[in-house]
């Protein structure tokens, strides 16, 4: 499989393929964050603007993992705790007039969390056994026994994450054994060769760039579709006043709420990380900023945030037209996917492998459903510009649609609340795209003259 990026912004990343880390000996001198040129790696020079060129492990990094896999705990626990309430809720009175829907929801909140889990662990062992990166110690028979459990108990990005840290230990600890001269991962050790730093640290990266992509698959096939049911059951029963608030309703209602941040900024996280971990993983790409990470967090937490809701609130009055719309925006996505022309499944050789590529875009064609993603190594604006004109008009109509249904069947501070924060949401995700690309982008001002965009 290939890599592919783009001149505006870095594209999906490919995880199949390892890429080369630099070569000694085309690193001519020491370098530090102090003397970085462009002919140091790549194309960073001067355009780095304070973005790090190199990221050492330190307690930052480990307080980033620590955050993930509190985040991914989280997340599973609150879900598990929905199909507990769920079922009990299925035998409540409190719950007479949807006795049938409960049912249907506790089935459906436990396919969604069980069926993408297994797919995401599936993939990540058989990436774990097969793949072969510098520096990857062979697994002993216990090890793998471990691995083998951790990801039989669908545990396995956890299992990614004590790998990482792993190799984010051994760098720093070489870092500390490391000559003078040798004052970051890409600096060469004084006989000539890439330093044991650079192995690790390369290791640790790769790590993180796999670990990003089944977190953009988890987070898609399990945390978007789970958090539009659930924002769907809070709008249909508790805006239902002949339901009675009991104690179990009200615990439904906790849960699912708090399932809902969780899963909102499990999304907009994995987003917004997927591309810094490409970034980290090619020297050669300049790298975003805090403040770069942080607006991409909150442009896609908004995006989401009213794309789901908008979803939901639709599928209340028109719960079988959403699986028609869905459907059809899908067939759409994966028709321009195609146009596209992606070239995400090669061999080694460069070949290309078309009925992968196909599966690859309709794939990937289920998370435009919900954002925006780049798959291909051409600028984005035309396409982030029809894309968020698509979904702004969709928005519009099915806004309308729900609002000419069911005005009367919602309490007005609910009905006022959805009317005013779809929109709201979405110009703020806009507003913080734009801050982005014109201001924090990592290789400058965007749109650049030097790029030619297209629409496919």
């Amino acid at each position: 499989m290939s890599l592919v990026q783009s001149d505006s912004d870095s594209a999906l990343p490919s995880p199949a393929k390892t890429p080369t880390p630099p070569k000694a000996e085309s690193i001519i001198e020491p370098i530090s964050v102090d003397n970085l040129t462009s002919s140091h790696v790549g194309k960073v020079g001067s355009r780095l603007r304070g973005q790090p060129s190199f990221d050492h492990w330190n307690r930052g990094r480990a307080l980033t993992s620590l955050f993930a896999v509190v985040l991914l705990v989280v997340d599973l626990l609150t879900d598990i705790a929905v199909v507990i309430t769920l079922s009990q809720a299925a035998h409540s009175s409190a719950f007479d007039k949807y006795s049938n829907d409960v049912a249907w929801w506790f089935i459906l909140t436990l396919v969604l969390l069980l069926v993408p889990a297994f797919l995401v662990n599936a993939i990540s062992l058989v990436w774990l056994f097969r793949k072969k990166y510098p520096g990857k110690a062979k697994l002993s028979k216990g090890e793998k026994f471990f691995v083998i459990v951790m990801h039989a108990l669908l545990l396995g990005q956890i299992v990614r994450h004590a790998y990482i840290v792993r190799a984010g230990r051994e760098e720093r600890r070489s870092a500390k054994t490391a000559p003078e001269s040798v004052v970051g991962p890409y600096c060469v050790a004084p006989n000539g060769k890439p330093s044991r730093m650079l192995e690790m640290y390369t290791l640790r990266k790769l790590y993180e760039r796999d670990l990003a992509f089944l977190d953009l698959m988890d987070t898609f096939l399990q945390d978007a579709p789970q958090l539009t049911l659930q924002l769907y059951i809070l709008v249909v029963i508790h805006t239902d006043a002949f339901v009675k608030e009991t104690s179990l309703v009200t615990s439904l209602a906790a849960l699912q709420i708090v399932s809902v941040i969780i899963s909102l900024v499990s999304l907009s996280w994995t987003l917004a990380t997927l591309k810094q971990a490409f970034r980290w993983s090619h020297p050669e790409l300049p790298k975003a900023s805090l403040l770069a990470t942080v607006s991409q967090l909150a442009w896609r937490f908004c995006t989401v945030a009213s794309r789901v809701t908008v979803l939901a609130v639709f599928a209340a009055g028109y719960p079988k037209e959403l699986f028609l719309f869905g459907g059809l925006h899908w067939l759409l996505m994966t028709t321009w996917v195609i146009l596209m022309g992606t070239s995400f499944c090669t061999n080694d050789a460069g070949k290309s492998r078309p009925a992968l590529e196909v599966l690859f875009d309709v794939t990937i064609s289920w998370v435009l459903i919900f954002d925006f993603l780049h798959v291909d190594r051409r600028a984005t604006r035309y396409k982030m510009a029809a894309y968020y004109t698509l979904i702004a008009a969709e928005g519009a109509g099915l806004l309308y649609a729900w609002d000419h249904r069911m005005a009367d069947e919602n309490a007005e501070w609910f009905h006022i609340t959805v009317l005013v924060f779809v929109p709201v949401a979405f110009v703020l995700g806009l507003l913080f795209l734009t801050i982005y690309y014109r201001r924090l982008h990592p290789e400058g001002k965007m749109p650049s003259p030097l790029q030619k965009a297209s629409l496919f």
